[in-house]
């Protein structure tokens, strides 16, 4: 991780290639581990363990989850644990890499 995440209080976004896709990576600073999320640009969304699945099922949000994550590159490696009904029927499973489910959301 770069220095700008060493504050505790800080708020950053940035741009994700994943692919010809451009994402945009949210990252929030918060003890003990970081707020994550990249959204892809239809909208769908990989989420850190933080967020919570009910309420992205409950407003039909494209959103899968992975867990154990501080960074935009682990979630990108890391398998999926969680995937909204919205998101499985534009393919997504769980297993599959974070990278993989963004392709698809």
């Amino acid at each position: 991780m770069t220095e700008k995440y060493d504050d505790p209080f800080s708020f950053d976004s940035e741009k994700i290639r994943i692919g010809d896709r451009i994402c945009d990576g949210f990252y929030i600073s918060a003890v003990p581990a970081p707020l994550l999320m990249i959204r892809a640009p239809s909208g769908g969304f990989l989420m850190c363990g933080y967020l919570d699945m009910a309420a992205a099922e409950k407003l039909g949000a494209s959103a899968a989850k992975v867990k154990g994550v501080s960074s935009f590159e682990e979630m990108l490696s890391a398998e999926v644990a969680d995937v909204s009904p919205a998101a499985e029927e534009k393919g997504v499973s769980k297993g599959m890499t974070g990278r993989e489910a963004l392709r698809l959301l």
